[in-house]
């Protein structure tokens, strides 16, 4: 599956039926499509709202495939650079819920639900490459 996405919040109605479309292609299981949708969200919603210093018009393109014993999701972008699986603030998940900050559980989220998470920077071009295994 591929599929462009503009820089505008609406598109992630776009991105969940396409990836709800390759679920059901791919017969993927439940758990692992909703891995992939949760995650694919969080990380689309996170460059719409801080890869881009303009209100320019940008893009984002997002690769799915489907391999022998995993799915992978690449999301690539301009934009400035950050790697968020390493750079992004630990989230603090010890104190009681209404003493921690807003914010910040989505990266957490993200490595939690992935077997891999990984991120690059090509060309000018930010790439995040999340990986979901599957069990045999």
């Amino acid at each position: 599956m591929r599929l462009r996405l503009k820089n505008n919040y609406s598109e992630l109605e776009r991105l969940a039926k396409a990836l709800q479309g390759f679920g059901r292609e791919n017969t993927l299981p439940a758990e692992v499509l909703h891995a992939l949708m949760l995650s694919a969200d969080e990380l689309v919603t996170n460059a719409f709202t801080y890869a881009w210093k303009d209100t320019g018009e940008h893009f984002l393109a997002i690769e799915a495939r489907l391999e022998a014993h995993c799915v992978t999701l690449e999301l690539t972008y301009d934009g400035i650079a950050f790697d968020p699986f390493n750079d992004a603030p630990k989230p603090d998940t010890h104190s009681p819920l209404m003493e921690r900050p807003e914010g910040g559980l989505g990266i957490h989220l993200v490595k939690t639900l992935m077997s891999k998470t990984h991120y690059t920077r090509q060309g000018g071009l930010n790439v995040l490459f999340i990986q979901k295994n599957l069990k045999p």
